[in-house]
C-alpha cells in the first residue's frame, strides 16, 4: 500500500476536482444544459466521497487497504454511501459543535469544525461502508424498487447522459433530469462548504500534524 502522503495528495486532488466539477456544472446549468449539469454535479459528489475516503486512509494506518481500495471506490453506490456518512457526521455533531461554540463564546473555525467531523467519521467505521459494495448495491436496488422514491442519485448521472426505453415502451431522454440539476449542484456545494478546510489541512504539513493530533490525541 502507499504512504499517508500519497493518500493526502489523492484526497486533495479529488476535492479540487469536485470543486472544478461544481463550477463547470454551474456554467452548464446557466447555459441551458441543466441535465448535463446534473451529471457533472453527481460526478463531483463522487469525487468528494473519494476525498473523504483517502483522507481517512491517511488518518487510519491499518485500514488504508480498505478505505483506499480502488476497486471499491469505482463502485458508484459505495461512493454515494460515503457521502451519506459525511452528511451524517455534520448532522450528528451539530448540537455538540453548538455547545462547544457557546462555551467558548465565539464560533468554531473551519478547521475546528473539520476536526469534529473527522473525529466522528473515524469512530463510525467508514471502512465498513467502503468494503461493503454488495450492501451498497442492495440499498440502492431497494430504492429503485420503491415506487414512492424518485430516481436514486447514482442513476441520475446515466439518465442525464443517455437515451433509453422504459419498461412500458416509453422513450426516456436526458431532458427528464433537468429538474434535478439545481438540487445536485446545491448538494455538492453544501459538502464543499461544510468540509471547506479539508484541502488546506491536506496541503499544509504543519496543519496536518495538528489535525492528526486533534483526531487521535498525543
Amino acid at each position: 500500500m502507499y504512504n499517508a502522503s500519497t493518500y493526502k495528495k489523492a484526497a486533495f486532488e479529488c476535492f479540487s476536482n469536485a470543486k472544478s466539477l461544481h463550477d463547470e456544472a454551474c456554467l452548464l446549468a446557466n447555459s441551458g444544459y441543466a441535465h448535463r449539469a446534473a451529471a457533472l454535479a453527481i460526478i463531483g459528489l463522487e469525487e468528494f466521497a473519494k476525498a473523504i475516503a483517502y483522507t481517512l486512509a491517511a488518518l487510519l494506518p491499518g485500514k488504508e487497504h480498505i478505505l483506499a481500495n480502488c476497486d471499491q471506490l469505482r463502485i458508484h453506490e459505495v461512493k454515494h454511501l460515503v457521502t451519506a456518512s459525511a452528511e451524517a457526521a455534520e448532522i450528528e455533531t451539530h448540537d455538540y459543535r453548538l455547545v462547544v461554540s457557546q462555551d467558548a463564546g465565539f464560533p468554531l473555525t473551519e478547521r475546528e469544525r473539520l476536526e469534529i467531523l473527522f473525529h466522528w467519521l473515524v469512530k463510525h467505521d467508514v471502512a465498513g461502508v467502503v468494503s461493503d459494495s454488495e450492501g451498497a448495491k442492495r440499498f440502492f436496488r431497494e430504492l429503485r424498487m420503491d415506487p414512492t422514491h424518485s430516481l436514486p442519485v447514482p442513476d441520475v448521472k446515466n439518465a442525464a447522459l443517455y437515451v433509453d426505453i422504459g419498461p412500458g415502451g416509453e422513450v426516456h431522454t436526458p431532458s427528464r433530469i433537468q429538474e434535478r440539476a439545481a438540487s445536485a449542484i446545491l448538494g455538492l456545494e453544501w459538502f464543499l462548504d461544510v468540509y471547506a478546510a479539508l484541502p488546506i489541512v491536506l496541503e499544509d504539513n504543519a496543519a496536518w500534524g495538528n489535525f492528526v493530533l486533534r483526531i487521535h490525541g498525543p
